[in-house]
């Protein structure tokens, strides 16, 4: 448990990013969506000592809405972080937002190819935990969580609003995964998934994640 669970996981964020920039001369960064990661946008875009020019930035999923919609992932990570720090806009790479998702699907497939590889190879990647236990879009039940692909479309169950999401194969190639969770209304998933054994992976989707090197779970919760 960690009472400013925002601030240590940019710690951790922080530290990844200058560890791959040190090793390799870049870094790839994953993004969540949603509401809890915008208190740690806020924390890294004040950070002076990430090397930002050399990060290019990319998203764990989206909705399928334009990037100036309210509820655009994009969007979001744009006003908290992005406009904020020096990252040139050639690193940055939202989904694009098609004619249809699974279109959108297919081009993001194809620049995360350009960007990491066949087998994506991605440096950090932060994630959240749903209170029903998914993670990215990939929601329990869903036809998403045996997609091969690299990228897949999707919807949320209980509203049908439509998804863009990476897949397994494309997240569990990630060198470091931070799970960032906070909120009383996560417990029961957190624990489930810390506990390990009983639920599967269609059941609680966050257990389907793995990470090359380190797989980091931040939160403020006492579990």
């Amino acid at each position: 448990m960690d009472d400013d669970a925002p601030a240590r996981a940019a710690e951790v964020i922080a530290g990844a990013i200058g560890d791959a920039v040190a090793a390799r001369g870049g870094c790839l960064l994953v993004l969540s969506g949603g509401r809890s990661p915008l208190p740690l946008f806020a924390r890294l875009a004040v950070d002076e000592g990430i090397p930002w020019p050399r990060v290019h930035l990319l998203w764990a999923d989206e909705r399928f809405v334009p990037h100036d919609h309210p509820d655009s992932n994009f969007g979001a990570a744009r006003a908290a972080l992005v406009d904020r720090v020096g990252v040139p806009p050639e690193n940055v790479h939202p989904w694009p937002i098609a004619d249809d998702p699974e279109r959108s699907a297919r081009l993001y497939a194809d620049r995360v190819r350009e960007l990491a590889g066949p087998e994506p190879r991605f440096d950090v990647t932060l994630l959240g935990l749903g209170a029903d236990g998914h993670t990215a879009s990939l929601f329990p039940g869903s036809p998403a969580l045996g997609s091969t692909a690299l990228t897949v479309a999707t919807a949320q169950p209980e509203t049908g609003s439509r998804r863009l999401s990476l897949t397994f194969r494309s997240l569990n190639g990630s060198g470091v995964v931070v799970f960032l969770v906070t909120g009383e209304e996560k417990r029961t998933a957190l624990s489930r998934l810390l506990a390990g054994g009983g639920a599967g992976v269609d059941e609680l989707p966050a257990r389907g994640v793995e990470a090359r090197s380190r797989l980091i779970v931040v939160t403020d919760l006492d579990v």
